[in-house]
C-alpha cells in the first residue's frame, strides 16, 4: 500500500481517537478528558456515591451533574468532636471534579479521629472561590452555604 494513501485513511481515524478519547484516571482527579457536562442543562447537583463506614478511612466519593466539569471543584467538611473540619487538609481544602464523568473523591481521614466523623458534607463551588478552613467550628465556616452551587449532608 502506497505510504501517502495509508498516511491519509488511518490519520483521521488517530486524531479522532486522541480527540474523542477519555482515558478515566479514576483517581477523582481530571483525567485526560476534555471538560464536560455530566447531565447536559439542569440544576447543579452534588451527590455521594459511596461513604464510608464510620471507623473505615476509606474515600468519600461523589459526582456533579449539570455544571461545566472545569469551572468547579468539591469544599468537603467533616464535623468530628462537635466540630467542622475542612478535608483533606487545610493546605489542601478542595478536591478536583473528574472531566470525564464529574465524579471525585476525598480522603477524608488524614488524622486523628477524622474516621469517627458523624456527619459530612460537601459543597460544589467555583474554582476561584477560596473556602473558609474548617479548625473545628461549631458550625460550616463562613459564606460557603451562600457561595455553593449546591450541597450535600450525609451522617452515619
Amino acid at each position: 500500500m502506497n505510504k501517502k494513501v495509508f498516511f491519509f485513511l488511518l490519520a483521521p481515524i488517530f486524531l479522532w481517537g486522541m480527540v474523542s478519547g477519555c482515558n478515566n484516571t479514576g483517581s477523582g482527579g481530571k483525567g485526560d478528558c476534555a471538560p464536560s457536562t455530566p447531565g447536559g442543562a439542569g440544576n447543579p447537583e452534588i451527590r455521594f456515591s459511596s461513604i464510608p463506614a464510620k471507623g473505615s478511612s476509606d474515600k468519600v466519593r461523589g459526582a456533579v451533574s449539570h455544571v461545566k466539569t472545569d469551572l468547579y471543584q468539591v469544599a468537603l467538611y467533616i464535623h468530628v468532636l462537635d466540630g467542622w473540619w475542612s478535608k483533606p487538609t487545610w493546605a489542601n481544602p478542595t478536591t478536583p471534579i473528574n472531566n470525564c464523568d464529574g465524579s471525585w473523591e476525598n480522603n477524608y481521614g488524614s488524622g486523628g479521629s477524622d474516621v469517627q466523623a458523624d456527619q459530612i458534607a460537601a459543597f460544589l463551588i467555583p474554582k476561584s472561590y477560596s473556602p473558609p478552613l474548617g479548625y473545628g467550628d461549631r458550625n460550616i465556616p463562613g459564606d460557603i452555604e451562600r457561595v455553593a452551587l449546591a450541597k450535600v449532608f450525609a451522617g452515619r
